[in-house]
């Protein structure tokens, strides 16, 4: 039942609740009960609640270039299903479009698996559209390692990203200020020649170059830190624009989860038309 449904802001006494809901969430990998208290410092963090119970989250972090960025929406196993995910999205993008009224933002965007077609069709319906394509690869971690140095990123780094530069399943448009954001957020490596980083503390790593030989280094160097980090397995985000180079990360054991073997993030964005 939905008709005690409150959605409010979210408060530390919510942390317990919200860990249970993380922890049933991506079999136990969801990583919400690791960004609570930064979440809660930044705010626009909201929680769905019913009889006292905190059953459902979302978020919107204001990215830099005025972006709206709508991400943490959950909502706990034993409530799914009862249109609660649907009441928080469409909260959360009212209240995205009240900061758009403000002039605080000038869009929302968010990320979605391509065969999260029910989230695809609803931010269809609600006017976002797709300005953007990743791949997600994932690939199990071997023995042949190398430890990475650290790397300072730059934009002359970047050549190969296009408009949009990934951190993990959160994208931000390719400009110096989100540069210096993201480098916050990142831990950047290098093994040779080669620049990469990794999303916090995350088994997600973001390669910068799409070559055989960087292929190869790279492998060595993400085997180093998944052992150090437990991690069995490991993903890297491409972007679009290299397809080309899709076949030289299959040819070294990287998989997509499902087919079609496309590009398989999508990148939504909802701006407020203006009339008269």
């Amino acid at each position: 039942m939905t008709h005690n449904l409150i959605i409010r802001a979210a408060k530390k006494e919510d942390e317990q609740d919200i860990q249970e809901i993380s922890r049933l969430t991506w079999d136990g990998q969801d990583y919400i009960y690791e960004v609570f208290e930064e979440w809660l410092r930044d705010g626009h963090f909201f929680v769905a609640e019913i009889n006292n119970k905190v059953i459902g989250t979302a978020k919107l972090t204001i990215f830099p270039d005025k972006v709206g960025w709508l991400e943490g929406l959950r909502v706990h196993p034993e409530y799914r299903g009862q249109g609660i995910g649907r009441k928080l999205q469409d909260f959360t993008r009212e209240y995205g479009l009240n900061l758009i009224r403000k002039g605080l933002i000038n869009c929302l965007e968010f990320s979605t698996y391509y065969k999260n077609q029910r989230s695809i069709q609803m931010a269809l319906k609600d006017g976002f559209r797709i300005v953007k394509r990743f791949y997600i690869l994932s690939r199990k971690r071997t023995e042949e390692k190398e430890k990475p140095d650290f790397a300072e990123i730059r934009m002359e780094d970047l050549i190969n990203f296009n408009k949009y530069l990934s951190m993990g399943w959160r994208f931000l448009h390719k400009i110096q200020e989100a540069l210096e954001w993201m480098l916050n957020h990142i831990t950047p490596y290098k093994i040779g020649a080669y620049k990469f980083y990794q999303y916090r503390a995350t088994n997600t790593f973001t390669l910068l170059q799409f070559t055989e030989e960087a292929v190869k280094a790279y492998i060595k160097a993400l085997n180093w830190i998944s052992e150090r980090a437990g991690f069995s397995n490991y993903e890297i985000i491409l972007p679009e624009e290299s397809k080309d180079s899709i076949p030289i990360f299959k040819k070294y054991d990287f998989y997509f989860w499902d087919k079609p073997e496309e590009a398989n993030i999508y990148v939504f964005r909802y701006i407020l038309k203006k009339y008269g």
